[in-house]
């Protein structure tokens, strides 16, 4: 029973330990090799408290992951806050990833790393907006919650829609599945 207890305490190590190196190995590419994208992002993106801004925000397709998105990508100013800003939505992509299909089989980890490299490799085009990392956090987010009741997740699935924009298909595959 201990040997059981010692390799799955070993095996978590291993998990957290894999995605905190993917985290710094994203903080360290963006932050040192091409800190321009950050500067890039911040310098084309605007955000204003106001809640006329706010209003005319909610009320497009997508309208919440953009407005999330520009609150974070003012911080992206300085370029090390937007690394770790990157970084940590990458992280929790993984994460999100990794506990919407653990139940599936638990020896799949690493598989778990596919999407948030492909967003990554995806981020090195400058016109991707760090909108699309926040919506498709929203969709794992909204997969994990709305996990318990599927007939609940299908009636919101308009509502959804109106708050991430077309990344909610992610979620009706999801439920297909």
């Amino acid at each position: 029973m201990s040997f059981v207890c010692n390799w799955y305490v070993t095996n978590m190590k291993l998990k957290l330990i894999s995605t905190a190196a993917f985290g710094l190995l994203v903080f360290a590419i963006l932050n040192f090799v091409y800190p321009g994208l950050m500067n890039f992002h911040e310098q084309n993106q605007l955000f204003l408290f106001t809640t006329d801004y706010f209003g005319e925000r909610i009320a497009t397709c997508g309208g919440l992951a953009d407005y999330v998105s520009e609150f974070l990508v003012q911080f992206f100013y300085v370029p090390a806050y937007g690394a770790w800003i990157y970084a940590a939505a990458l992280c929790a992509i993984q994460l999100l990833v990794y506990y919407n299909f653990r139940h599936n089989d638990n020896n799949l980890y690493f598989l778990s790393f596919i999407p948030s490299i492909l967003l990554f490799l995806y981020s090195g085009n400058e016109n991707l907006l760090f909108s699309f990392v926040v919506a498709m956090l929203f969709v794992l987010l909204y997969i994990k919650l709305s996990d318990f009741n599927t007939m609940l997740s299908l009636i919101l699935l308009p509502l959804f829609y109106w708050c991430v924009g077309a990344m909610s298909v992610v979620n009706f595959l999801y439920v297909a599945y």
